[in-house]
């Protein structure tokens, strides 16, 4: 969805530096996801667990602190950067939850 949302941007006469950050913005939501996963793989001990989930809240809550700032400082990035973000956890989420119910007989 990053990439689709580009020709839009383009089109649409948007800040190409909007497109940007919410690329960046996904790439380091993914790169914690992945952090989160190896640190909790299925046999885990506890701490273990508790430190993924911590991560797994943290990458939210970094989400939301480059927002504000981001509100603060630039207000005509803000809403492509939520539009494009939002576009694209709105779509994994799909997905995600396509394949993992897709699998099951009921």
């Amino acid at each position: 969805m990053i990439v689709l949302a580009l020709p839009v941007f383009l089109a649409a006469g948007w800040s190409i530096e909007g497109w940007g950050l919410a690329a960046a913005l996904w790439a380091a939501v993914q790169v914690f996801g992945l952090v989160a996963t190896r640190l909790a793989p299925r046999d885990a001990s506890l701490q273990a667990v508790g430190l993924a989930g911590f991560v797994r809240m943290f990458r939210l809550l970094a989400i939301v602190v480059v927002l504000a700032v981001l509100a603060a400082t630039n207000r005509d990035l803000v809403l492509p950067v939520i539009a494009v973000f939002g576009l694209a956890y709105t779509c994994e989420l799909g997905l995600s939850l396509l394949f993992y119910f897709g699998g099951e007989q009921l």
